[in-house]
């Protein structure tokens, strides 16, 4: 089960990053499934893949690396507390519709949206990424086993990997606008911005 853990949660954070690559978005495009379509089976693969990760996270066998305790668990709940927060308010920086890609589904031409520096965006490029660490953390902190930490090891190894992948088409889309950007805001420590 731990292995297959391991496998599956690797292969979760390749393929989102494999699929998400504009040459196998051009072929799939091309050859698999309309462009209009993507988005919505990228989010809906990226949502039915966690399934069986989380089949074989219950099935398995655990073990402990410490005993948890109020303070860990108190400091795990806020960790966790806070990270959902940041979800909450970047995704407000968002249109759901067109993060799902079902605004996509009704157009048959390409939407083309402007760069979202707004928000918890100004303080920070990915906050996602960045708070996907305190969460990871939290978790941890709550059930310190093999599982979640082995899922934390694979998710901060695959982060960096992942932000540098998305900048280089977010740079090629948005070219000098987002450089511009880059320079101004963190990658995934977050920044105040200095008051003018």
């Amino acid at each position: 089960m731990f292995v297959l853990f391991i496998i599956l949660t690797s292969l979760y954070m390749f393929l989102h990053s494999f699929l998400a690559d504009n040459r196998v978005k051009n072929y799939f495009y091309k050859n698999i499934i309309s462009e209009r379509y993507y988005r919505f089976f990228f989010v809906s693969y990226s949502i039915l893949f966690l399934f069986p990760i989380a089949y074989f996270y219950f099935s398995g066998d655990k073990y402990n690396y410490f005993q948890p305790n109020n303070f860990s668990d108190l400091l795990g709940c806020i960790l966790i507390l806070i990270s959902f927060y940041v979800f909450y308010i970047s995704f407000k920086n968002y249109n759901i519709r067109e993060f799902l890609g079902l605004d996509r589904l009704k157009s048959e031409e390409k939407i083309f949206y402007p760069l979202k520096v707004k928000g918890v965006n100004k303080i920070v490029r990915h906050p996602l990424y960045s708070f996907s660490y305190t969460l990871m953390l939290g978790l941890f902190l709550i059930a310190p086993n093999n599982y979640i930490l082995i899922a934390s090891i694979i998710t901060a190894v695959y982060l960096p990997i992942g932000i540098y992948l998305e900048e280089k088409k977010l740079l090629k889309e948005y070219g000098e606008k987002y450089r511009v950007y880059m320079e101004r805001v963190p990658k995934l420590i977050p920044r105040l911005p200095a008051n003018k």
